[in-house]
């Protein structure tokens, strides 16, 4: 633009051609629509494969709505040919119709975790539950329980330990002393605590049975044990169909306070 230093009449040149609208970015988009599983509050999830929309979504399989014929599955189909052409980041969003009598998911344990069960009660009941609706959260959930070797060193007969535990690790444990929670030889779950020993001034472990709230009276000494295994669970959740692996989470336990307990990791 010229710059008027001085008071006069000045010629300027002037195109009044429209400018150019300058390029943007199409590699972005946006779906809306049914599928067969999937968020249905959340945000619209980012995708950047059609391996991501089946992961979240449930692939390609056809749609069936309150018991109607089966239909096409377009917005899985719209997916597919998307990354198809060259598509790299799409967000979709899930349209869902609920029955009136349809339970929702996103109920909570009633205090926020699972609970601990003392070893003496009898087993308790819970329900497993798909994160979202639809026909592809039918998954196939198998927990396997283990009960590992014997962890319980007695080398030195004045100074037992536990070898390869960790605090708050539910373990089946055999007794030796009649005072204890079980009848000696009678194996129980127990849960480790570790703890300072005022008596020998070291940290050391002991087995509890009660809630982790509550104080350790009660508690079974490492001289009142016999044998010691750690009790895990292996949980393997197999998807329908072909289009994904079978997802698994391995050696959980179940105290709630454990980093790698099952209400930790669900």
């Amino acid at each position: 633009m010229p710059e008027y230093l001085a008071p006069g009449v000045f010629v300027e040149e002037v195109s009044f051609r429209q400018k150019s609208i300058e390029g943007v970015s199409t590699s972005t988009t946006g779906f809306v629509g049914p599928c067969r599983f999937g968020p249905i509050f959340d945000e619209p999830s980012l995708l950047t494969s059609f391996a991501d929309f089946e992961r979240i979504y449930g692939g390609l399989d056809r749609l069936s709505f309150n018991d109607q014929e089966a239909t096409n599955n377009y917005l899985a189909q719209a997916v597919r040919a998307y990354f198809a052409e060259g598509g790299s980041r799409l967000y979709v969003a899930r349209v869902f119709n609920s029955l009136p009598d349809s339970s929702l998911p996103g109920v909570p344990w009633p205090d926020g975790h699972a609970r601990w069960e003392p070893a003496g009660s009898p087993p308790g009941e819970f329900t497993l539950r798909a994160r979202y609706p639809g026909a592809a959260g039918n998954f196939t959930v198998t927990f396997l329980f283990k009960r590992g070797q014997n962890v319980f060193d007695t080398t030195e007969a004045n100074n037992p330990q536990l070898r390869g535990v960790s605090n708050r690790a539910v373990v089946w444990a055999q007794t030796t002393a009649e005072n204890t929670a079980s009848p000696p030889g009678q194996g129980q779950l127990y849960w480790i605590e570790r703890y300072f020993d005022e008596t020998s001034r070291r940290h050391t472990y002991r087995l509890r049975q009660d809630d982790p709230d509550q104080n350790a009276d009660g508690a079974v000494q490492l001289d009142q044990v016999a044998a010691v295994r750690v009790a895990t669970v292996t949980v393997t959740v197999s998807t329908p169909g072909k289009f994904s692996d079978d997802l698994v989470w391995e050696d959980l336990t179940f105290h709630p306070d454990h980093p790698n307990s099952l209400s930790v990791i669900f």
